[in-house]
C-alpha cells in the first residue's frame, strides 16, 4: 500500500502554520519535515508553501491541492478501518466539528460514550462558529460536523433536535403578562447579534416577525460576549436554549410569541465512502440526541 506520509506531512504544517508544531504532532524533527514538504515540492513541481512572519503559509498552488491531499489521506485510512472491520478490530481516526453550545451541552458525554466502547478509535475535535464550519468541509478537514439548518444550505443534512430559539434580556427588561414575547415588544430593543455570517437566525427570526432587521447596536463573535452585553443593560439577543442552558442568573430568557426553533443537524462530507469510524460516531450521536427530550409543537415556526 503506498504510503501517505508526505502527504500527512503536509496537512499538519498547512493546519499549524508551523514546521516546530508539526514537527512535535508527528513526533519528527523539524529538518524532517521540512525535507518531506521540500520532497513532495520537488516531485509536484511547485512551492507548497511559502515563509512569513509567524511561520509558514500555503501558496495559491498548495491551497488548490489541499483538499486532494486531505481525501487521499480519508481514503487510505478508510481502507485501513475497513480492513480491520473485517477482521473485528475497531480502529482509526474520526474528525468531529461542533459549534459552542453542542460542545457544551452534549459532546462530553457523547465523546465519553464512544471512548467507553470503541477505545481504540482517536476523536479529533474541533470547535467554532458556523463560519469556521464551512471552512473546515471545504478544506476536507472534518468527516462529520453539526451545524444548524440556515448555515447547511448546499449541504446534505441530518436533522437531529429541534432547538428553540430564546430572547435573552436584561433582568430589568419587564415582560408582557404572558410571558412570550411578540414583535411589538420587541420593538425599540436594541439588538446584539454575531458577527456576519453567524447569525442567521437573528434575521429570519425577525422576518419571521414581519419586522425589518433593525442595525444591530452591537456585533459580537462569541456567545458569551453576547450574554455579557445582555447583562449589562446593552441590549437584547436571540440565541437557541443549548447556548442559553448556562449557569448565569443575570439575564433573562423569553419564548417568542409564536415560538421559533431552529434544526441542528450533522453533515457528513464524504457521505459515498464513510469510514467505519465515522459511521459508529454518527451512530453514536443519533441514539444519544434521540434520548433528549425536545417536542416542539405546531404552535410554533421552524426556521427552515
Amino acid at each position: 500500500m503506498k504510503s501517505t506520509y508526505p502527504y500527512r506531512v503536509l496537512s499538519i504544517v498547512a493546519e499549524t502554520g508551523k514546521i516546530i508544531t508539526a514537527a512535535e504532532i508527528l513526533h519528527l524533527t523539524p529538518s524532517a519535515v521540512s525535507h518531506t514538504i521540500l520532497t513532495l515540492e520537488k516531485n509536484l513541481g511547485f512551492a507548497i508553501f511559502r515563509r512569513n512572519r509567524n511561520g509558514v503559509e500555503l501558496t495559491d498552488n498548495g491551497a488548490r491541492i489541499l483538499p486532494l491531499v486531505r481525501s487521499i489521506i480519508r481514503e487510505q485510512e478508510n481502507l485501513e478501518q475497513r480492513a480491520s472491520s473485517i477482521l473485528g478490530i475497531h480502529e482509526g481516526t474520526v474528525r468531529v466539528g461542533a459549534f459552542y453550545s453542542v460542545t457544551m451541552n452534549w459532546l462530553v458525554d457523547i465523546f465519553t460514550k464512544f471512548h467507553t466502547l470503541y477505545p481504540n478509535i482517536e476523536i479529533q475535535f474541533y470547535e467554532g462558529g458556523h463560519q469556521d464550519i464551512l471552512r473546515w468541509i471545504e478544506l476536507n478537514m472534518v468527516d462529520l460536523v453539526f451545524i444548524g439548518d440556515y448555515a447547511a444550505v448546499g449541504h446534505k443534512f441530518i436533522p437531529l433536535y429541534m432547538d428553540e430559539l430564546k430572547c435573552v434580556t436584561p433582568m430589568d427588561f419587564i415582560p408582557p403578562e404572558s410571558g412570550a414575547l411578540s414583535a411589538a415588544d420587541l420593538e425599540e430593543q436594541s439588538l446584539i447579534i454575531q458577527e456576519e455570517g453567524e447569525d442567521g437566525d437573528t434575521q429570519r427570526i425577525l422576518q419571521r416577525l414581519s419586522k425589518t432587521p433593525k442595525k444591530p447596536h452591537f456585533v459580537i463573535e462569541d456567545d458569551n460576549c453576547i450574554m455579557a452585553m445582555v447583562e449589562a443593560g446593552l441590549g437584547i439577543a436571540f440565541m437557541g436554549n443549548l447556548a442559553c442552558n448556562r449557569p448565569i442568573s443575570n439575564v433573562q430568557t423569553f419564548s417568542l410569541a409564536p415560538k421559533a426553533y431552529r434544526t441542528i443537524g450533522l453533515h457528513i462530507p464524504n457521505m459515498k465512502s464513510i469510514s467505519p469510524a465515522t459511521e459508529k460516531m454518527r451512530n453514536c450521536i443519533i441514539q444519544y440526541v434521540s434520548e433528549l427530550k425536545n417536542s416542539p409543537t405546531s404552535e410554533g415556526i421552524v426556521l427552515c
